[in-house]
């Protein structure tokens, strides 16, 4: 019989008395990402369009990050001017069907770290250990593409997973347990807003190509990572539009936040600036740096796996937002060496494939 996986109401509350009863600062905010898991529930993941922020409450808002993530600025700056340009996202991007069990896709998952080597089998088995109770399968095209709430006080993670009939049930599982793998080695990698993406992104790189080998797909790995870097190339531009709009912003910041408005429409669309105003320079700069040292560690990992691998284990267990850079560099990792030749290639390689299925 199939397990039932599904994060349970009663088991959350019990959670939320148990961190009640601690009264630590890092309990308290485990309990307010516990009521984060029960409003995903209760929301059933639709989007939510009652925000009555306006983008001049984000832009203040942001003012706050915008020193932090400016150390980022020029690696993504590099990014974004060389190669494509990506506006929306390609209407051609389909999946091969792909039909999988919950419970085939934990053990192919399974596979797949133990493929990585006992330190990541470990890591696996550690946070999967009560899966029926910590995972739920939702339905696509929600509010998230995959999600996943970590406890460090209680080591639980909690993982709100799409359920695609395609490989990105299995991409997706892979990177989202890899944040709960992250966190369990480490729990402060969590807060390290500016790189905690960088593993995950890479074990969904190699989650790529590992399953479209084992099941025999037809060039899915091609297919999930141009979606990925279409995904991440169009964020890049909209997060320079953001960066000029906060260097607008600060000249006149002072002002009313009509006056700032009527300012802001002279160079950007109402249409756009309503669009976008709910994504801070937080969620633009989430997978910016993070994707540029995943694809460094990809091409790595192509010539030498142990290299690469070791490299990642030092990201979990040592590195931080400050860091980081310092780490890479020492490790022999440079960002942006061979994004353009990855980026130049696998454009090539995906539109010779989509031609070869157009004719078919």
């Amino acid at each position: 019989m199939a397990n039932d996986y599904s994060i349970k109401r009663d088991y959350l509350m019990k959670l939320k008395d148990m961190l009640a009863a601690m009264g630590t600062e890092k309990a308290d905010i485990d309990a307010d990402r516990v009521n984060f898991v029960l409003e995903r529930i209760d929301s059933d993941f639709s989007y939510n369009e009652d925000s009555q922020d306006t983008i001049v409450d984000t832009l203040a808002f942001d003012m706050y990050d915008a020193p932090f993530y400016r150390r980022y600025y020029p690696k993504v700056k590099k990014f974004h001017r060389d190669g494509a340009v990506v506006w929306a996202k390609p209407k051609d991007i389909v999946y091969q069907t792909v039909k999988i069990t919950h419970d085939d896709a934990l053990g192919l998952t399974r596979g797949f770290f133990a493929h990585q080597g006992e330190f990541f089998l470990k890591g696996f088995d550690k946070v999967m250990r009560d899966p029926e109770d910590h995972i739920s399968f939702i339905e696509t095209g929600g509010q998230t593409a995959g999600e996943m709430q970590y406890l460090a006080t209680l080591d639980e993670a909690f993982l709100f997973i799409p359920d695609h009939e395609s490989i990105e049930l299995l991409t997706t599982l892979v990177h989202e347990t890899q944040h709960c793998i992250d966190n369990s080695v480490n729990n402060d990698f969590f807060y390290q807003t500016g790189i905690n993406e960088a593993t995950t992104l890479f074990m969904e790189l190699l989650a790529t190509d590992y399953f479209n080998d084992i099941l025999h797909l037809d060039n899915q790995n091609l297919v999930a990572q141009y979606d990925l870097f279409t995904s991440i190339k169009m964020q890049t531009n909209r997060l320079m539009d953001r960066n000029r709009m906060l260097m607008l912003y600060k000249k006149i910041a002072n002002y009313d936040k009509d006056f700032i408005y009527r300012r802001l429409i002279k160079k950007w669309s109402p249409e756009y600036l309503e669009r976008t105003k709910d994504k801070s320079l937080v969620a633009w700069n989430f997978y910016q740096v993070s994707y540029l040292i995943a694809v460094e560690l990809y091409k790595l990992y192509k010539r030498d796996k142990k290299a690469a691998l070791d490299i990642v284990k030092t990201i979990m267990i040592e590195g931080n937002d400050n860091n980081i850079f310092t780490l890479l560099h020492n490790n022999g990792i440079v960002l942006n060496k061979n994004m353009l030749e990855y980026e130049k290639k696998l454009i090539y390689k995906y539109d010779r494939y989509h031609e070869k299925e157009e004719i078919n």
